[in-house]
């Protein structure tokens, strides 16, 4: 485990995350720094029979972080904005071996990745294929 001085020292913050999965209440913790936060989330909207957005129904939120140890986390939550007392409604987390893993995974949206390491500053190859 990391210390919280290791943790300081690599940049790092204790990020403490409070929300219900599966109606089941959970506060997790780790170490890290937020690529995308929760306060400025990568939204995915709902899409109607046309496949044109649909406003009618609150977006999925994403959020994403890189741990002290290189993990990378993916908070995917309903609500836009935290409540007052910090918690969220509903949330699912998520960690990952590395960019490359969570990029693979089944229910990551497409593009999420490639904005948190542009964020990082890892160069993102785009193919023309």
């Amino acid at each position: 485990m990391i210390s919280a001085h290791e943790a300081a020292a690599a940049g790092s913050q204790r990020i403490l995350l409070s929300f219900r999965e599966s109606g089941i209440a959970k506060t997790k913790g780790f170490y890290g720094r937020w690529l995308i936060s929760p306060e400025k989330p990568f939204a995915v909207w709902h899409r109607d029979i046309n496949g044109d957005e649909d406003s009618s129904y609150p977006p999925d939120n994403y959020a994403v972080a890189i741990t002290a140890k290189n993990n990378i986390v993916v908070f995917k939550f309903g609500e836009r904005e935290r409540k007052e007392n910090g918690k969220f409604d509903w949330g699912e987390l998520r960690v990952f071996d590395s960019f490359e893993m969570a990029n693979t995974q089944k229910g990551i949206p497409f593009g999420l990745i490639a904005e948190a390491m542009e964020v990082l500053g890892v160069e993102v190859e785009e193919l023309d294929i």
